[in-house]
């Protein structure tokens, strides 16, 4: 999925939630990075984790985010420009700019479901990393997301168009095995989640109604008409109490043995 200006704005709103907050809270204690480390994010985004890397590692170490979306990096940017540990650039997770062994940690979040090749994605992350170096990996199941819906027709006819936005919508089944088989010692893997049963405006799951719709509109048939008339099926469902969004991701940490 290349992201356009629109679909980055709508991608930024996403992150600017509690839900994303502490998604990131997540794995960026799980990952650990510590003062002086040199940390690449791969598939920065708008630049929320870069952020609060930098953060961590201070002014002594350094952060380099790449993503393939030049909308994102400028908005990544304009986020991290007063943080001179900070470096970005745009690259491909499967062709990264930098030498072997020079990361002491990676991190990537929702970026390899969307790879073609997640193995060389995988190989990349390895040959980047110094021998026991860490990494965290967040990877959604998109096939396990549950929306309760009136218009149950509809519903399903909007998350088939939706499965055509990645190239893996249940990468999360197999990632462990890809990541042992890329040279990887996994050293923890923990489900996250994605839940609300109401639809505040704090939340993920009232974020990604747009984002959704934005995308499966003109696909498989789906008309605007049809994707408005999905987003107000859903408020008048919370209306009602009747409002729930469950999807189930994992966060995997790994590490480059010695």
């Amino acid at each position: 999925m290349e992201y356009d200006k629109e679909e980055t704005r709508l991608l930024e709103s996403i992150y600017l939630t509690d839900d994303a907050a502490a998604r990131r809270k997540t794995v960026i204690n799980a990952l650990a990075p510590g003062i002086d480390d040199q940390v690449i994010d791969i598939g920065t985004g708008p630049g929320f984790v870069t952020l609060e890397l930098a953060e961590r590692v201070g002014r002594s170490g350094s952060v380099a985010g790449v993503d393939t979306s030049e909308s994102s990096l400028k908005l990544a940017q304009n986020r991290c420009q007063h943080l001179p540990q900070v470096t970005l650039q745009p690259a491909s997770a499967t062709d990264l700019p930098f030498t072997s062994s020079t990361f002491d940690c990676a991190v990537s979040v929702q970026v390899f479901e969307y790879i073609e090749s997640v193995e060389a994605a995988i190989s990349e992350m390895h040959r980047v990393l110094k021998p026991g170096g860490r990494a965290a990996i967040i990877a959604t199941d998109w096939d396990s997301i549950i929306w309760n819906a009136s218009d149950t027709t509809l519903m399903k006819n909007v998350l088939q168009a939706w499965t055509e936005h990645c190239a893996h919508t249940n990468l999360p089944r197999t990632l462990i095995p890809k990541l042992r088989a890329g040279g990887f010692t996994v050293l923890s893997a923990n489900p996250l989640q994605q839940f609300a049963t109401d639809f505040s405006q704090s939340t993920y799951a009232y974020h990604v109604v747009p984002f959704v719709g934005n995308f499966v509109t003109g696909r498989q048939g789906l008309s605007a008409a049809d994707t408005d008339r999905w987003a107000q099926d859903l408020d008048n469902c919370a209306q009602r109490g009747e409002y729930l969004f469950w999807l189930n991701q994992l966060m995997v940490v790994a590490q480059k043995p010695q």
